[in-house]
């Protein structure tokens, strides 16, 4: 079969493809997890199958990603997209794929409108409004607004950590009040655009409002200004906006602030975490979603790699906690690791030594072959050697179950030999635990 796009097939990574009929037109969508080179189609179509035999099927790679979940997502929203089951065109006899209640993410649509609207003030054919604030703010507090104000209304998206800077606000505030206010001789002359986006009718915590993604420091900066009276304000409606997920709204919103441009609030790399983890947790871990969101900004390559390090293990983090019972004992704070040094000093006696190890270190093995060479070699005389072993995670105390524990017989056995006893005592990894070995 005829083959097309395999450049884009990373080996090892479960990838999608588009099988289309060059006779009549005719297509079908699937996800494959095998080589190109030995799968052809899981479809028990038999007129697929059919006009495969005749060669009249050609095979486009059309993605690869790390995530199988994900590459069943995309496979979904196609078929169900396109109505596969009910349309004639169709080799896919249902829109079901399997997949998970994930979605993908469109991050070039959301690159596209922040360019639209960073270049040209506009989305969609709508374009800003200029409104005076003059009568809504209070008379004598020109930061506040009137009680009865429709601004009050307007509810701020948070996009990052902080939500807003305060030497930023400052700047702006600067070349607001420079410009006694005017909008339009502020681009102008600086080419800062002071827009504020909005979008209406936005479902937000259990209630639709209009919510403010964008411009969250030129509307502070414009309040705390002693000569800005005037806000530009582009109302993005609810017809262009509703079939965008919140992680998409997200996205936006950091590419409103794009790197690198005038005076404006840069992304930086903890709110890129934050944005790649949210990826992560909506595409069942979608490394090719994550990679195309970060090319879409100036990072530097080694930026990215730093980035993209950082979203996985705290994906990893948030998958762990999943699996750890709420009872679960990681000692890490100074009241629990008390218990660890309090068990250490209970167990010291004359010619006995009696360390604490956390099973978290990346060899156990390491710290026991050290006190090992040691009596082998004459260093240290003991008579017994007591190990206090701490488990700061459910994956740690899993990987000591599973791989190290069974080494502690043997270096039991081995030590004996010298005329030592060797024991070991695991600390509780869940209330009301803790036993001698």
């Amino acid at each position: 079969m005829e083959t097309r796009n395999l450049e884009k097939y990373i080996e090892g990574k479960p990838w999608g493809y588009k099988l289309s009929n060059k006779v009549n037109g005719k297509w079908y969508y699937g996800v494959a997890k095998q080589s190109p080179e030995v799968y052809t189609t899981s479809s028990k179509n038999t007129e697929l199958n059919s006009a495969i035999n005749k060669d009249e099927i050609v095979r486009s790679i059309e993605i690869a990603d790390d995530s199988y979940d994900y590459l069943k997502t995309w496979e979904r929203e196609i078929l169900t997209e396109n109505n596969a089951a009910q349309n004639p065109m169709s080799y896919n006899n249902s829109n079901f794929t399997g997949a998970k209640d994930k979605t993908t993410v469109d991050d070039k649509l959301m690159r596209k409108v922040a360019d639209d609207i960073l270049n040209h003030n506009t989305v969609s054919g709508v374009n800003p409004v200029e409104v005076d604030i003059t009568n809504e703010v209070e008379p004598n507090n020109k930061t506040k607004f009137k009680p009865d104000s429709i601004y009050n209304n307007i509810l701020q998206f948070q996009v990052r950590d902080n939500l807003l800077s305060g030497d930023h606000i400052k700047n702006l505030i600067d070349k607001i009040d420079q410009h006694y206010g005017n909008l339009d001789r502020i681009e102008e002359e600086t080419g800062q655009k002071l827009i504020i986006v909005v979008l209406e009718d936005r479902l937000h915590k259990g209630r639709n409002v209009p919510l403010r993604i964008g411009g969250n420091h030129t509307w502070k900066a414009t309040l705390k200004s002693q000569f800005g009276f005037k806000f530009k304000i582009l109302y993005i409606p609810k017809s262009v906006h509703s079939q965008w997920s919140d992680l998409e709204i997200r996205i936006l919103g950091q590419y409103l602030n794009p790197r690198d441009k005038k005076t404006i609030l840069e992304t930086n790399e903890d709110d890129a975490v934050k944005t790649g983890l949210e990826i992560f947790k909506k595409t069942n871990k979608s490394s090719t979603t994550l990679n195309s969101y970060l090319n879409n900004e100036n990072w530097t390559p080694k930026q990215k790699d730093r980035i993209k390090q950082r979203v996985g293990r705290d994906y990893e983090k948030l998958e762990l906690l999943k699996t750890t019972p709420q009872n679960f004992i990681d000692y890490s704070t100074e009241e629990e690791f008390k218990l660890v040094t309090d068990k250490v000093k209970e167990l010291e006696e004359p010619n006995c030594l009696v360390k604490y190890m956390s099973t978290g270190k990346a060899s156990i093995a390491d710290p026991v072959s050290k006190i090992i060479h040691e009596i082998y070699n004459g260093e240290t005389r003991l008579e017994k050697i007591k190990i206090v072993l701490y488990h700061p995670s459910m994956k740690h105390y899993n990987e000591f179950k599973i791989k190290w524990e069974q080494y502690f017989p043997t270096w039991q056995r081995l030590i004996k030999h010298e005329n030592i006893n060797l024991t070991w005592y695991e600390m509780p990894h869940l209330t009301e635990e803790g036993k001698w070995v």
